[in-house]
């Protein structure tokens, strides 16, 4: 039990001839900085651990993790992680049984972009057929590993729902990758959790195939040969037997003092990274920091590659309370389940209608202009008439030019709406002003003068490429803005804007706000564009028009699907005594990404809330026939299913397998979604929602 080792020591019980035990090595190293030694008893040669009380996990130039990367260097033995000492390191022979699959190892080179003239303008393109077909056909084989183990292994829940987890993530990167133009740094990312999707996947299944029933016989003499996997530092016999009996790269780390017997037959230098350890440009964001083999560090890289291309909430700086208990847990077999019956919303009595826009001053104590006797004789006050206001629960009016026709289904929804609803959250005197991600079509089409829609409507034109850019970046958070804002925003030209100074007043601190949310959003999306161009900006054509408007009513209104789905979804998992918290920390964010999944499949797959499958064309739940809308409605129907709330008779129709055929009956049922989630975004918001228009 030595305080200090050298070269000599650890050689002293060499004995060739003995045979080597998971507590030996066919070599050992020293760290002398951590007073350890490390041996392996199936390997010629020694990594350097990643040792540290703290260490931080960020990408690096490449995408990946450095020596923090699972892919990339063997890490501690994680217990919640095991299969990760099986994950393939990268063939370098041909019968290796993923030298085909070399593309899993591929770092992506500016030359694997392919652009559309457009796109090399902003840099912004797709890979190239080539390296695309490649990955495709390395994805067909995973896929058809998935298909092989979930029919061998059908009760297998743990490995099932993490196979679920890396295919959704393969799904939705492969996509990206090969059908939206993005920058380099953002495929980059998306190409290593694409490798790493697949790549976890054969080590989970070849895991559950071969090394776990090699891992419970137990045995303590080497394996024939030992694999060519990434294995894993281990620190205690059990877990060295396991990676040993499996055949897996063992590297047993222990103390100086801990040195006595062991059978060593070489020394080695602990071999250095040899994988990109410099910092991007510029660099990514640290996700985690603390110890190198903790639940929470392969959780981060876990939630990071499932949020890869949708990290942020939208709704998490809104500062909207949940106001509900879920009914869900994470059970001990990692499944979520319901434990009790929804819970009833807090709720508070709604004695008026909601206010969709904000309406002007009125006086209620006459007539707006009162003759004074005394200093207005003989002079005649004409009298205005009384302005008509617009039923705020009504569609945007049929008879404008502008304005798209509604979807059937959908028509009047929001007269559907009771607000005398025992769930409603606000009373009149409470309820907050309507805000919007992009503008109210009832905005541009309210003011009575066809100069000002006009002008709202050109302004928008212009304003729009920049605002959902804006909107899109993720480091810019951009919140809803009030009607009153909007209004003040689309107005504004270059006579009308701030000229600074010191506001006055609310109308100039508004005045002040709109002027600098038009100007940063032109200076850092459309810097070769005036804000606020001297002459007046050209009036859409009419066909263009109504396509702006149809474009704001679907944006408008998955914003708010996903709002209202983050305050009252109670399928979200809860802490649990049976879960870790970096278990929770994975599950809430692979929840997450299924919420976002389902509005993605509303709209036709498309997966930036900021932008349309198409200007042009109707498409998801409203496509022009029935049978191409039903699955995109059952979306919607299965995301609304774990709201509470009181559902039509008719809710659980979604389930029948012959509801395409069925157009009669399932309008009747559409009818009820739009219904249901209409009452509810007005219970829990406290206005009424946007609702979605054709072209």
């Amino acid at each position: 039990m030595a305080l200090f080792l050298t070269e000599a020591d650890l050689l002293k019980n060499k004995d060739s001839s003995a045979i080597i035990t998971y507590t030996d090595g066919l070599t050992g190293a020293i760290h002398a900085r951590t007073q350890t030694f490390i041996t392996s008893p199936n390997c010629l040669s020694i990594p350097r651990p990643p040792f540290g009380s703290t260490r931080d996990l960020y990408r690096r130039a490449d995408a990946r993790y450095g020596e923090d990367d699972p892919l990339q260097w063997p890490q501690p033995f994680n217990s919640s992680s095991v299969y990760l000492p099986c994950l393939p390191v990268r063939p370098t022979a041909s019968d290796h049984s993923y030298y085909e699959h070399d593309c899993l190892w591929h770092t992506l080179d500016s030359q694997d972009l392919s652009f559309t003239p457009d796109g090399y303008a902003t840099k912004e393109g797709v890979i190239r057929q080539d390296l695309a077909d490649r990955l495709s056909k390395s994805v067909e084989y995973v896929r058809a590993r998935h298909s092989s183990i979930r029919t061998a292994q059908p009760q297998d829940d743990w490995a099932l729902s993490l196979l679920n987890e890396f295919n959704a993530t393969i799904t939705i990167c492969l996509h990206r990758l090969t059908s939206v133009s993005s920058s380099f740094r953002s495929h980059a990312q998306g190409l290593v959790e694409l490798q790493r999707a697949c790549l976890y996947s054969h080590a989970l299944i070849d895991y559950v195939e071969i090394f776990r029933p090699r891992m419970s016989a137990q045995h303590a003499s080497k394996q024939s040969r030992t694999e060519r996997r990434m294995g894993a530092f281990v620190w205690n016999d059990d877990h060295a037997l396991s990676l040993f009996s499996a055949g897996l790269p063992v590297y047993y780390v222990r103390l100086f003092s801990d040195f006595d017997r062991q059978n060593i037959l070489d020394y080695c230098e602990l071999e250095m990274p040899s994988c990109v350890i410099t910092t991007a440009s510029p660099p990514y964001p640290i996700i985690y920091s603390g110890q190198a083999g903790a639940d929470q560090k392969f959780a981060a890289i876990r939630q990071a590659s499932i949020s890869c291309y949708n990290v942020e909430s939208p709704f998490q700086n809104m500062h909207l309370p949940g106001q509900y208990t879920s009914s869900y847990t994470i059970g001990s077999r990692r499944r979520i389940t319901s434990v009790a019956e929804s819970p009833a919303s807090t709720s508070a009595l709604s004695r008026s209608g909601p206010i969709r826009s904000e309406s002007s001053q009125a006086s209620t104590s006459g007539a707006p202009y009162q003759k004074d006797k005394q200093k207005r004789r003989g002079k005649r006050q004409a009298k205005n008439p009384p302005k008509v206001q617009r039923d705020i629960f009504a569609d945007l009016p049929s008879d404008h030019d502008i304005v798209p026709p509604p979807i059937l289904t959908w028509r009047d929804a929001n007269k559907t709406i009771d607000t005398w609803h025992p769930d409603c959250r606000y009373t009149s005197g409470q309820r907050p002003k309507v805000k919007t991600i992009v503008p109210d079509p009832a905005v541009i089409i309210g003011p009575e003068s066809r100069e000002r829609q006009n002008l709202y409507l050109s302004g928008w034109t212009r304003l729009r490429e920049p605002w959902l850019q804006r909107c899109r970046d993720l480091h810019t958070q951009q919140k809803p803005l009030t009607v009153a804002l909007w209004r003040r925003i689309l107005g504004l030209n270059s006579s009308s804007q701030w000229k600074g100074g010191a506001p006055q007043n609310p109308n100039e601190e508004e005045l002040k706000q709109a002027t600098e949310l038009v100007q940063s959003s032109f200076a850092r999306y459309a810097p070769n564009s005036t804000p606020f161009p001297s002459s007046p900006p050209p009036i859409p054509s009419l066909p263009h028009a109504k396509e702006l408007m149809r474009e704001l009513t679907l944006i408008n209104f998955r914003y708010q699907l996903l709002h209202v789905d983050e305050i009252v979804d109670t399928s979200r998992p809860q802490v649990s005594p049976t879960l870790t918290r970096a278990e929770l920390s994975v599950a809430l964010t692979n929840h997450r990404r299924s919420r976002i999944m389902l509005v993605e499949d509303m709209f036709d797959g498309c997966s930036d809330s900021f932008t349309l499958t198409s200007l042009t064309s109707n498409f998801g739940f409203a496509a022009d026939n029935w049978s191409s809308r039903v699955g995109p409605l059952r979306s919607f129907w299965r995301l609304m299913c774990s709201w509470p709330g009181a559902k039509a008779d008719i809710w659980d129709r979604g389930e029948d397998p012959n509801l395409p055929q069925m157009s009669g009956a399932g309008e009747e049922w559409e009818r009820a979604l739009v219904r249901f989630y209409v009452q509810t975004h007005f219970n829990v918001v406290g206005y009424l929602p946007v609702l979605p228009r054709r072209i």
